[in-house]
């Protein structure tokens, strides 16, 4: 869109061919995303598909709790992540005791949770830089059985990365992405 000469009819056309290339863009990321997690970020069901319900549920809820990126003035905090935290954990009734899932909570805030057999706790703040998340992923997958069906959720920042995981520069149009830990660190990954 140039300015005010355009027509309301190039402009649509204009807005349509974005839209288009970033869905175009967007389903290839999608189609790399293996099938539990493409399902899981559709509709936040706890899958009983042809592969199973899922037995271990990873939640990476991150709030950035005072966190500021001064190389461009960004205020980093987010404040839904705690709400979609409890609304994840009620989804798939997480239990204090008894869980038939094994959860996996990485988060950086304090919760007061009651769970759905009334027992009630402070789920607390877990470390969760880059560090420690990768550490305790490659754990659950390494300890993980043949069988299981694991469920992840990041709640927090992420981008597209301007350089891979080698520093080399991957260009404005990459698909290569990173989330950013609870130390404002990247995780990359493909």
């Amino acid at each position: 869109m140039k300015g005010f000469e355009t027509s309301s009819i190039d402009a649509l056309e204009c807005v349509t061919a974005k839209i288009s290339k970033g869905l175009v863009k967007g389903k290839r990321i999608l189609g790399r995303i293996p099938v539990v997690g493409r399902l899981f970020r559709k509709n936040l069901k706890n899958l009983p598909l042809q592969i199973g319900k899922a037995n271990r549920i990873i939640i990476v809820s991150l709030s950035y709790a005072g966190m500021y990126r001064i190389e461009d003035d960004y205020n980093m905090e987010l404040r839904g992540t705690k709400y979609d935290f409890e609304l994840l954990l009620r989804h798939f009734d997480y239990r204090h005791e008894h869980n038939s899932i094994n959860f996996t909570l990485l988060n950086d805030f304090e919760v007061d949770f009651t769970d759905s057999t009334g027992v009630r706790r402070v789920i607390p703040r877990a470390e969760t830089g880059r560090d420690s998340i990768r550490r305790t992923i490659q754990e659950i997958m390494r300890t993980a059985e043949r069988d299981d069906k694991i469920a992840f959720f990041f709640g927090g920042h992420g981008e597209y990365a301007e350089v891979d995981m080698m520093n080399n520069t991957v260009g404005a149009d990459s698909d290569f992405q990173c989330v950013i830990a609870g130390d404002g660190r990247r995780i990359y990954g493909k």
